[in-house]
């Protein structure tokens, strides 16, 4: 039985190590790119990252502006002991809604900035997967991995470097075709 599992394998191998060294043969070609560096280093990436700061801190700013409010409320109420009962309700009631508009206000804005987010990752993830795909058939690259499921590989086949320059490229005709119009 056990010879009978031998010639099995062996078989086995003989099938299938024709078809890996004709892969090998015809192209085998492998690189590798840190999509995130790509990302954080492109002049679109770099733009996309200044455009989520700004709106960041234009709604910081406004959810700052209303914790000031609800605390300047709150110290007129622990700060006026004489004050009579009806004003202290109004303002304990006008408390109560500045927090409930400031609460809105900040699910808002964590709605505004992860649908911002993702949607400009998005376009900068597809734009990275066509210039991978552009950069492998023009330089015959059988497979391009992106390195963050990677442990080890030779900084040859990293094409990190040549993606962000064809990315700054395209990214520099894009913007300078919308100039013009």
């Amino acid at each position: 039985m056990n010879v009978i599992r031998k010639i099995g394998l062996i078989a086995l191998c003989c099938l299938f190590i024709p078809g890996f060294s004709a892969f090998a043969a015809e192209k085998g070609k492998i690189g590798v790119v840190d999509f995130q560096k790509v990302i954080d280093t492109s002049i679109e990436g770099k733009a996309v990252n200044a455009e989520l700061v700004a709106f960041n801190e234009k709604w910081k700013a406004k959810l700052m502006s209303k914790r000031k409010e609800i605390e300047a409320v709150q110290k007129k109420l622990e700060d006026d002991m004489m004050m009579s009962r009806e004003k202290k309700e109004k303002l304990t009631r006008d408390r109560a809604k500045l927090f409930v508009d400031f609460k809105s206000d900040e699910k808002k804005y964590k709605e505004d900035i992860n649908v911002l987010r993702n949607r400009k990752l998005k376009l900068l993830t597809k734009t990275s997967i066509a210039l991978a795909k552009k950069i492998g058939e023009k330089e015959g690259y059988s497979i391009i991995i992106g390195k963050a499921g990677i442990l080890y590989h030779s900084d040859a086949v990293d094409l990190t470097g040549k993606m962000i320059k064809l990315y700054n490229k395209q990214y520099a005709r894009k913007s300078g075709s919308k100039k013009k119009k």
